[in-house]
């Protein structure tokens, strides 16, 4: 068949075809209400606005598994679409996964403000994660007070149960919020042998994300465990995702660097431990994390600097006799002396006979390695 015939046979055949689908699109819509599974039977999955009406048919049927599908599919095609963003946001939240609903409602709200309904959802979400961020173990009261003043703004009727829940955070810690929000654990530097489980580390990965509006609560856990079975690319993964919730918090930083090391990357992670110790209100407990960490990497030299600095930086006396561990076991003997000195002189509210035993079993043993320079 010639060139020409070929062209023909297209515009004969194909271009109806396609053009009933766009009529079937529109028809879709008037149909979903009363109809919907006409809908899935008359419109054709061919394009991104066919998709979005079908995605909404099968939402009306409640088949959200196959609705999300397709109106992932559809977003792929056309991710501008607006209303594609709301369904898939809505969809999401009735699936319980509220982290991947406030990505696709806040998309849906920056392409179309005027959606009443979408903000009206993006709002509830977003009181929801001010909730969360103030427990103990995240205290992050500047990042719920954006949340709060951000929900007023997107739904006015929210501010009575906005003033409501202010009034609660003024007068005592978010008990509830804790409860359901455990937060960061204590820091555990482990080095990990490879044995990743690649493809099962990846869903759990996409699963949180998905169900989490606060990646912050339940996130640093499951990088904890995964940084110690040597899934560093995924516990990175959600690093980066805790980081991007709240950018000024010193702890991410810290594990990016981490990882980095584990990697033997010292040179990309320095920006990162230069940025944690920036970040640090309290820079004499970032300075023996960051000691810790180097020692574990297997750098002792770093580690016992940084010991050094924390001695000088300390804001507790406990800081000061770990930063004396630290240098017996990665400092030079005069790096030790020196150390055990400025916590001999300093003005701690504790009897003299006390602190010299204190530091007495701080250094005992004395260094136990030379680190070359």
């Amino acid at each position: 068949m010639s060139p020409g015939r070929i062209v023909a046979a297209f515009a004969t055949v194909a271009l109806p075809l396609l053009t009933g689908c766009h009529t079937s699109v529109g028809r879709g819509w008037t149909l979903l209400d009363r109809h919907p599974e006409e809908v899935l039977r008359t419109v054709r999955p061919v394009g991104s606005s066919a998709l979005i009406v079908r995605g909404a048919a099968l939402r009306r049927l409640g088949r959200l598994d196959a609705a999300r599908s397709e109106l992932l599919m559809a977003l792929s095609m056309d991710e501008r679409s607006a209303r594609g963003q709301a369904l898939l946001g809505l969809v999401q939240l009735q699936l319980g996964h509220r982290g991947a609903a406030m990505k696709a409602l806040h998309r849906s709200v920056t392409l179309a403000p005027g959606q009443i309904c979408v903000r009206r959802e993006l709002a509830r979400l977003l009181v929801w994660r001010a909730w969360y961020r103030v427990a103990p173990g995240l205290h992050q009261v500047a990042e719920a007070e954006q949340d709060l003043v951000r929900a007023e703004s997107l739904d006015p009727c929210l501010r009575p149960r906005v003033a409501r829940l202010r009034r609660e955070l003024k007068q005592g810690p978010a008990l509830d919020g804790a409860a359901r929000c455990p937060g960061i654990p204590a820091l555990r530097w482990s080095v990990a042998p490879p044995r990743c489980g690649v493809a099962h580390a990846s869903r759990q990965v996409d699963d949180l994300l998905r169900r989490e509006v606060l990646v912050a609560c339940h996130g640093p856990r499951l990088a904890l465990d995964l940084e110690r079975s040597g899934c560093t690319e995924q516990a990175l993964h959600l690093w980066q995702a805790m980081a991007a919730e709240a950018p000024r918090d010193p702890r991410w930083p810290l594990h990016v660097a981490w990882i980095h090391l584990q990697r033997g990357d010292p040179s990309r992670a320095q920006p990162f431990i230069t940025a944690s110790l920036y970040l640090s209100a309290d820079r004499g407990a970032a300075l023996i994390d960051l000691a810790q960490m180097l020692e574990i990497a297997g750098q002792p030299a770093r580690a016992g600097r940084r010991a050094v600095e924390a001695l000088a930086m300390a804001t507790h006396l406990e800081q000061q006799l770990e930063a004396l561990h630290i240098l017996r076991r990665c400092g030079s003997a005069e790096q030790l002396h020196q150390g055990a000195q400025v916590v001999l002189e300093s003005t701690w509210p504790l009897p003299a006979e006390r602190l010299r035993e204190l530091v007495r079993r701080a250094t005992e043993g004395g260094a136990r390695r030379t680190p070359a320079p």
